[in-house]
């Protein structure tokens, strides 16, 4: 009977209190960190940039129609439109082989291609009306020498 009375006077397991949600751990505050203030920051930065570059996205589509006209006087207009807008004024009054100069200068991979016979062909394009059978022949070396420029001028 010991034994039985014994048993009697053991009381149910009693089961931890719950864990609290707070404070939370330091992982979390870094995560809030980089909710609040990083990822807004980083938006806002692109947005900036993106900003600061339409003059390209908005020259690159003018520069396409142009192309597809032929009309390169034009586009030596909207090349120096360009160079003015992200250069200064100082560089509209460049012509012929300081120009051309220029151009190779502020390309992305500085190379002397404008000072070949393309440039000539941009040189020329601008008291032109039409394109000559010559300067036709190269007209494919040029595009993508000028998309290229406007795309990735420093």
């Amino acid at each position: 009977m010991a034994a039985e009375n014994l048993l009697q006077q053991l009381h149910d397991i009693h089961p931890p209190a719950a864990i609290s949600s707070w404070p939370l751990a330091p992982g979390w505050y870094i995560l809030l960190f980089l909710i609040t203030v990083m990822i807004p920051t980083s938006i806002v930065l692109w947005l900036k940039r993106r900003r600061r570059q339409r003059y390209r996205r908005q020259t690159l589509a003018l520069l396409t129609t142009l192309l597809q006209q032929h009309n390169l006087s034009q586009v030596n207009v909207l090349l120096k439109r360009l160079a003015i807008r992200r250069y200064g004024k100082s560089v509209g009054i460049l012509q012929g082989q300081e120009w051309l100069a220029f151009l190779d200068k502020t390309s992305a991979q500085p190379t002397l291609a404008f000072q070949t016979a393309l440039g000539a062909i941009l040189l020329r394009a601008t008291y032109q009306v039409h394109l000559t059978a010559q300067d036709q022949a190269h007209w494919p070396d040029l595009v993508p020498l000028i998309t290229q420029w406007v795309q990735h001028h420093v």
